[in-house]
């Protein structure tokens, strides 16, 4: 082999190192996006779910209150509000698919294409 094949290999070989090392650092920086997506995702759910739970529990507080007034005893007023807190559950999980299993398998596969 002459000198000049020698070098070009060598260059060659160079090329293709840098190149799967640029393709490593590639495949890093994509996973920490997808990854830092769903983090801040699954957080804002989380923070939603707390909020919207203590709202359920400040509308319950208020709705027991003014039932309250109107029964004029406080039992009759907290089964109303339990049954409507099971009712609220009960279809919650009942559409659990359609709000929220299809939206997280929809935001999954939108960030692996």
């Amino acid at each position: 082999m002459s000198e000049y094949s020698e070098n070009n290999i060598s260059a060659i070989w160079a090329d293709i190192k840098e190149y799967v090392s640029i393709q490593k650092e590639y495949c890093k920086l994509e996973v920490i996006e997808k990854l830092s997506l769903i983090v801040s995702f699954l957080l804002i759910t989380l923070f939603c779910i707390g909020f919207l739970f203590l709202a359920l529990v400040y509308c319950s507080l208020a709705l027991l209150f003014l039932l309250e007034s109107a029964f004029g005893s406080i039992i009759p007023a907290l089964f109303l509000v339990g049954a409507a807190n099971v009712l609220i559950m009960l279809l919650l999980l009942a559409f659990r698919k359609h709000l929220f299993i299809n939206p997280v398998v929809r935001l999954v596969d939108k960030l692996f294409k």
